[in-house]
Parts: structure tokens; C-alpha cells; sequence
């Protein structure tokens, strides 16, 4: 008790207490007005769609992780056509995305090396390239990941995009 009193902004995943689930959140007289913050753990897809009428204009931040569109995370394409089956997948999602943020509102989108043109061009389309802040690399593996032309990747990127210049 007196740990949750010295963290009242605590957040908790209610997956871990199912037995109680329904009882904590019935103690909640208006939980819309007594909550600050809302966490979404799901499909980029579903999430997104679920909740683009209620929060339109009004996140502040959302970072997506995409399926990366290689061999360790392959996902099944139409017609062949696997850039672009793949782009088409995100652009979707990152359109959405931007439906939902707010004017000061930031993008964080992670890639590997094998899409990461790509991805930055679909975003640039969507975003605009005055709402580009930069790209951020993150080292994922000093050993490296083996790649099909034997160079082992070390890093992976994070592109932010504003939905607005004038923040």
C-alpha cells in the first residue's frame, strides 16, 4: 500500500489480475475522468482503427514497430509485389496514426536496413519532409545479424516524424 501511495501514476496491465479484473476496474466511480492516460497494447492496425474517432487530434506521441519485411519476420504478400505489398501494409496504419495526433504530435517508427528507404519515402508522402525531425540508430546487435549478403547488421532505426512544422 504504502508503495502505491508513493506512485499514484503507476501503470498496471490488468492481464495480471484477472481474478480481479472486473472488481478493480467496477472501483472506479468514472475511470474516463479518474485515469490520465490510456495504454494500448495491440495490432498497430486495430489499435489504431479502434480508437481514431475518440482520441482524433489528441495523442502526443505513438511509436509503431512494424514487422520488418525480412527473412526473420517474413509475412505473407499479394501478387508478388513484396516492397510494395509492404508499404502498402504500414501505409494504412501510419495514416491513422496521424489522424490521431495531435497538433504537437510525434511519429516514432523502428526499421532495419532492408526497408528503411522505403519506409522513409512512404512517410515523407504522408508526413511531408518539413515534418521529418531525424533518424536515430539503435544498436540492436554488436555481433551482428546475419543478412542474406553476409554482412551482419548491427543496428536498427528509429524515424520521428511532427504532424506539424510549426510545433
Amino acid at each position: 500500500v504504502e508503495y502505491l501511495n508513493n506512485h499514484p501514476t503507476l501503470t498496471i496491465d490488468t492481464k495480471f489480475f484477472e481474478e480481479i479484473k472486473d472488481e478493480l476496474l467496477a472501483s472506479f466511480e468514472n475511470i474516463d475522468e479518474e485515469v490520465n492516460g490510456v495504454m494500448i497494447n495491440s495490432d498497430n492496425f486495430g489499435a489504431l482503427n479502434t480508437i481514431h474517432q475518440t482520441y482524433s487530434n489528441s495523442i502526443d506521441s505513438i511509436y509503431i514497430d512494424p514487422p520488418y519485411n525480412t527473412d526473420s519476420s517474413k509475412i505473407l504478400y499479394k501478387n508478388n509485389y513484396e516492397h510494395s505489398s509492404w508499404l502498402s501494409l504500414l501505409d494504412d496504419r501510419i495514416r491513422l496514426a496521424k489522424q490521431v495526433l495531435s497538433h504537437e504530435g510525434i511519429l516514432c517508427i523502428t526499421i532495419d536496413d532492408y526497408e528503411a528507404y522505403r519506409l522513409w519515402m512512404g512517410m515523407e508522402q504522408i508526413f511531408g519532409q518539413e515534418n521529418y525531425l531525424g533518424t536515430a540508430a539503435i544498436r540492436i546487435n554488436p555481433g551482428g545479424r546475419k543478412s542474406k549478403k553476409e554482412l551482419a547488421l548491427q543496428h536498427e532505426y528509429a524515424m520521428f516524424f511532427a504532424k506539424s512544422s510549426d510545433v
